[in-house]
């Protein structure tokens, strides 16, 4: 019978991060914290703690946590190098964890909760508390939106093929008919925003275009590479969309109420923007950018005082929307 090494190693993995988060931990951990975070049975988690308990019989202690079940932390695993993390520095990283979860990044908060528990290994149990005291006190407001599933596995291969270099074939769901599509592409990054998009040339279009993480239902890994435009910049392709869509760029023109300037003067709607203070307290905002329906989507949230001056065909798409919307009530 063949050997799953896979599964080996990720059980393997579970039990250094099991031992980083119990080292990094004040409240200690319990069998169901192990089996809701590694989504492992009653059975296996009392396996993982036994394999903890060998390891470590010296430091491991039961937390009084006040509850009927018990919870165990690792005291003084590793202590502190030469290079010393003030509390408030620590906490950064919770506040970098709410972030992902309100951006719907699962997998990046996963990742920085893993790497919070290493960094709070090396701490001693006062800079432990110090460190949890601080991110309670600061919290990130929830905002509404969806929450779309990306594909682990997808998502690995296309971060392999694009350090790599490497052309892939996706399996790709279109949004307009939801039929699905096959494109060979060349990835180049991918963009985090309302909606995770990955950014890929297709030789067909001889261009640069988005395709919908979500909607990534299969990838095929390739062996042929491809060379890379050192001259594109992930960074200044968003830069020409507002938001997530790409299309042909505008001189985008709005007057901000007086009421709101104080606002809009603090607020980066767009990073080419330029805010002009008028005599009458208003404010012009000028940028360039493609993307109209997400301006007026965005303009809604301002409740009317922000107005549309240029151009023309922004102003035709806020009526349209505005039309669509009171047709429904």
């Amino acid at each position: 019978m063949p050997v799953n090494h896979s599964a080996r190693l990720e059980k393997v993995e579970n039990i250094i991060r099991l031992i980083n988060r119990m080292a990094g931990s004040t409240e200690g951990v319990s069998i169901n914290d192990i089996m809701v975070e590694y989504k492992v049975c009653r059975r296996t988690a009392e396996r993982m703690m036994n394999i903890i308990r060998a390891l470590y019989s010296a430091q491991l202690e039961e937390v009084d946590n006040g509850e009927n079940y018990k919870s165990y932390r690792l005291q003084e695993l590793y202590r502190q190098g030469p290079i010393k993390l003030a509390p408030e520095e620590i906490s950064c990283l919770s506040q970098a964890i709410k972030l992902a979860h309100r951006g719907k990044r699962e997998e990046l908060a996963d990742e920085l909760q893993h790497l919070e528990y290493r960094i709070k290994s090396f701490c001693k149990e006062k800079d432990k508390y110090n460190v949890e005291n601080i991110a309670e006190m600061e919290d990130i407001s929830m905002s509404a939106g969806p929450k779309y599933i990306i594909n682990q596995e997808i998502l690995a291969d296309l971060r392999n093929a694009i350090t790599n270099w490497n052309e892939v074939i996706i399996t790709y769901k279109l949004r307009a008919n939801g039929e699905t599509k096959h494109f060979r592409i060349q990835p180049y990054g991918i963009l985090y925003g309302s909606r995770p998009y990955l950014v890929a040339y297709y030789e067909t279009d001889k261009d640069y275009r988005y395709f919908c993480l979500s909607n990534i239902i299969a990838i095929e890994l390739t062996d042929i590479k491809f060379s890379r435009n050192e001259k594109f910049s992930l960074q200044k392709y968003a830069e020409q969309s507002f938001g997530s869509f790409q299309e042909k760029p505008y001189n985008v023109i709005w007057k901000v109420n007086k009421n709101r300037a104080d606002d809009a003067e603090h607020y980066l709607f767009h990073p080419t923007q330029t805010i002009e203070k008028q005599k009458d307290g208003s404010l012009i905002v000028r940028f360039t950018a493609g993307g109209l329906k997400e301006m007026c989507w965005h303009l809604f949230t301002w409740e009317g005082d922000i107005e549309i001056l240029e151009p023309q065909v922004l102003k035709e798409t806020m009526c349209d929307l505005l039309n669509k919307a009171k047709n429904m009530l």
